[in-house]
């Protein structure tokens, strides 16, 4: 007899899709924008603070990641909220749209303050707008010390200027300046962003050669403005370490900031070194000290006081010191100089006579000197020095 055939199972009922479960693989796009969002703000701050040749290629890589991490998150969000994707990858997404929107915002402060730095500066910004403007711009290798009670006299070595290589600075005078020439409003325009020296200067060039012109080497540093104008160059600042020294020099000016007025006064020494030999002699209305140079071979000096101000002539002939000594005293007698205490040193050469005054204007010596010309200029450039830009005596 026949077996009768089996009935057949009946086929399982189609299944619903299956939304992911916690176990599930994750997508890995999500997880994308989330790591380049964690990576592109930081990347922007730290290439934006530190600037130059390596803060502006860090600062541009973080904002490109920071941008694929924002257009990574919004792209999958919504595809992973209509998949019904898992509520961690949604997390990442947002987290990524978020991160990427804060390195962008950090990407357009920067780039706005580097753009606002160099038009409040005229193209020559203050180094703390180049620190944080991630714009690749460095500053000019100008050298730099901590407070000292030095002058740069002591603290560098002759050499000739034509080893420095002249750096363009902006000469555009400064809105409120209507007094100074353009080459010393040149020079203190860049060295005022980089020193806390008071910036003081002669309103005009008395005795410059006319129609000739001028450039300045600018020596910095954290308490110090030095400032040589030589004849020649294109007016612009050449940052220098050295002090140019020749023929071709019209004159210096120059600050040094001290703790406190009594530190700057006890640091006002003459030029003149110590004398040997010594002898009193009679000069206009009072005395002076005749001596040889004990440090200087071969030189003779005078000095004496008047007023407030110590007064010294150097030079290879002692007769010759003694007749512009008495010159020098006559001539003081009824000229003013700035109301010190401070010291003229006249120093005669070669190629003719050179002078400097030295006078301490609250808490900084004030410098100021003519070379191989009438040891007179220099107290008449002395009554020209004024505040810069303001103008104010």
């Amino acid at each position: 007899m026949p077996y009768p055939p089996s009935p057949r199972p009946p086929y399982p009922p189609p299944t619903a899709p299956q939304a992911a479960t916690p176990g599930g693989r994750t997508n890995r796009t999500p997880l994308a924008a989330l790591i380049l969002g964690v990576v592109g703000p930081p990347s922007v701050w730290l290439g934006g603070t530190l600037g130059g040749t390596f803060g502006f290629p860090l600062f541009s890589a973080g904002g490109v990641v920071s941008v694929i991490a924002l257009a990574l998150g919004l792209t999958t969000q919504s595809h992973i909220r209509r998949a019904g994707g898992l509520q961690r990858e949604f997390g990442m997404a947002i987290a990524g749209i978020v991160l990427g929107a804060v390195g962008m915002l950090l990407g357009a402060y920067f780039v706005l303050h580097a753009v606002q730095c160099v038009q409040l500066w005229e193209g020559d910004p203050r180094p703390e707008c180049l620190s944080h403007s991630a714009s690749g711009a460095a500053t000019p290798d100008v050298p730099s010390s901590t407070t000292s009670d030095t002058p740069i006299v002591q603290q560098t070595a002759q050499t000739p200027a034509s080893a420095v290589t002249p750096v363009p600075a902006v000469v555009t005078p400064s809105p409120q300046m209507t007094t100074f020439p353009t080459v010393v409003d040149a020079a203190l325009r860049y060295a005022s962003s980089r020193s806390k020296a008071p910036t003081v200067a002669p309103a005009q060039l008395l005795g410059a050669t006319p129609g000739a012109s001028l450039t300045p080497f600018v020596f910095t540093s954290q308490n110090e403005i030095y400032v040589t104008l030589q004849y020649g160059g294109d007016g612009k600042a050449v940052p220098t370490s050295t002090t140019p020294s020749g023929p071709g020099v019209y004159g210096s000016f120059s600050t040094l900031l001290f703790s406190s007025h009594a530190a700057a006064v006890n640091t006002l020494s003459s030029e003149t070194g110590p004398l040997m030999n010594t002898s009193s002699i009679p000069l206009g209305a009072g005395t002076a000290t005749l001596g040889t140079d004990r440090v200087v071979p071969g030189s003779s000096a005078v000095t004496w006081s008047q007023g407030s101000w110590t007064f010294s002539v150097e030079g290879p002939d002692p007769n010759t010191d003694v007749t512009t000594g008495q010159q020098m005293s006559s001539y003081f007698g009824s000229h003013p100089l700035p109301a010190g205490p401070g010291v003229y040193a006249v120093t005669i050469g070669n190629s003719g006579e050179s002078s400097n005054a030295t006078w301490v204007q609250d808490a900084a010596q004030i410098n100021v000197g003519a070379w191989n010309t009438d040891p007179t200029m220099t107290a008449q450039l002395a009554l020209m020095m004024r505040a810069w830009p303001s103008g104010n005596s």
